[in-house]
Parts: structure tokens; C-alpha cells; sequence
């Protein structure tokens, strides 16, 4: 699922601004993480980047916690300051009631910075404490659980096959004299379109194109190789059956 860009506070980025950065960081990106080779990449990659990335993760941690911790302060602070204040306005509104004055009148009326006033904004301050608190626990949910997972050792990638174009002769008795062995995109569609011009292009020179999935450009010559040997085998049984 995307999401808009944000600051490192979670706010919105403006509108255009976050979609010219989406769309930059996707045209980067986009074709390196198409590529079929891609999980080989990051492995070879890896040494080099997770080093520095640990030792940003670290400090990000660090900063996180401080401020996770600055934000469940001042929260609880703001509790007690308004528990206090609302208790002492009380201890004022007895007094008034008992002895009535214009200057306990004044302390008492919800006037800006009054008992009253200062009663009624610190809860909503430790509320909002309390959730910029929670906010910064879940980033450092997400960072610890970065860390955690470069901090492992780094699996080999298992070996994925993907298709290449093996453009060649396919002779009498399985033999095939193999010209050329290329990489073929993995998207469908463009694999059928450079199919078709790879075979056009071989039909000039009396050749063929065959799709073949391997591990590598060898293994995809060997296995053309043995799938011709195979489709000859069979043929050559099919024709001399009783």
C-alpha cells in the first residue's frame, strides 16, 4: 500500500511536493527493483550499506527514546499540575462560599491564565503529550525491528530462474549450434513483443528463438541443449513405434 510522504514528525508533505518526490523515487528505483537479479544486488550490497545503516538506526533509536520519554513527562506533569490547580480552585470556590471577596471573586473567574483557564488546557496538553508518547513508540517499533533485521547475518539468495532468449540452429539429431543467449524481460507482455522480434530476426539467418528459464546465461545454453537432445529422443520414439 503507498502512503504520502511525511516529515520525520509524521505531518503531510504538500500535495505537489510529495508527489514529485513519489514520482523521482519511483522512476529511480522502479528499474533496479525490476530487475530479475535484484535480490543478488542487495546481498552484494549489503556489507557495504548495513554498516552505515546500523550505526543511523542506532542513532535514530537513541533520539526516539529520549523523546518518547521528554513526551510521557510532560504528560504526567500536566496530570498533576491540573489535579492540583482543580484542587486548589475548589479549595478557593469553599473559601468564597464561606467568606466572599473580590480578590478570591478574581482568582476564581476563567479569566486567560486563571486557575480556571489553566484547569481546563493542561488535561488536553497531557493528552496530546500522551499521544505524540505513543506516535514516537510505534516509530521505534518500526526501527527496532529495522535493526533487529539487519543486524542478522545475511542469507545467500536462493538462485531464481528467470527467462532468457537462447537464439540459435536447432540441427538433425538434437545438436544445436547456439549463436547468442540474452536476458529476456520477466513483465509478459514484453517478453511476447521481443520474442517476436528476436524470431524475426532470426528467421533472416535460417535460426530460431527459444524461452528457456535458468539460473544463468550458461545454464540456459545447457538447458536448450538438453531440452533439443530430449524433444529429438522423443520424435525419433514416436516415429519408430510399431
Amino acid at each position: 500500500m503507498e502512503r504520502d510522504l511525511t516529515d520525520t514528525d509524521d505531518r503531510p508533505a504538500p500535495p505537489q511536493a510529495s508527489q514529485t518526490l513519489t514520482a523521482i523515487l519511483r522512476a529511480c528505483a522502479g528499474p533496479y527493483a525490476a530487475r530479475s537479479d535484484f535480490p543478488s544486488l542487495q546481498h552484494a550490497a549489503r556489507p557495504h550499506d548495513t554498516p552505515q545503516l546500523l550505526k543511523w538506526l542506532d542513532a535514530t533509536i537513541s533520539h526516539a527514546e529520549r523523546a518518547q520519554t521528554r513526551w510521557l513527562e510532560e504528560s504526567e506533569a500536566h496530570r498533576v499540575q491540573a489535579a492540583r490547580i482543580l484542587a486548589a480552585w475548589w479549595t478557593l470556590a469553599r473559601w468564597c462560599t464561606a467568606r466572599p471577596h473580590p480578590v478570591l471573586a478574581l482568582l476564581l473567574a476563567p479569566a486567560r491564565k486563571s486557575l480556571a483557564h489553566r484547569a481546563e488546557y493542561l488535561p488536553k496538553w497531557a493528552k496530546i503529550s500522551t499521544r505524540a508518547a505513543e506516535d514516537e513508540g510505534r516509530r521505534l517499533t518500526l526501527f527496532r525491528s529495522e535493526y533487529e533485521g539487519l543486524a542478522q547475518p545475511a542469507a545467500t539468495p536462493e538462485s531464481q530462474d528467470r527467462p532468457y532468449f537462447v537464439v540459435g540452429q536447432w540441427q538433425g539429431g538434437g545438436d544445436v549450434e547456439i549463436w547468442h543467449v540474452e536476458e529476456a524481460p520477466t513483465d509478459p507482455g514484453e517478453l511476447s513483443d521481443l520474442c517476436e522480434q528476436r524470431t524475426v530476426d532470426a528467421d533472416d539467418a535460417f535460426g530460431s528463438v527459444e524461452i528457456v528459464y535458468a539460473a544463468s546465461p550458461e545454464a540456459a545454453a545447457e538447458q536448450a541443449r538438453r531440452e533439443a537432445s530430449e524433444t529429438s529422443e522423443r520424435i525419433h520414439r514416436e516415429l519408430t513405434r510399431p
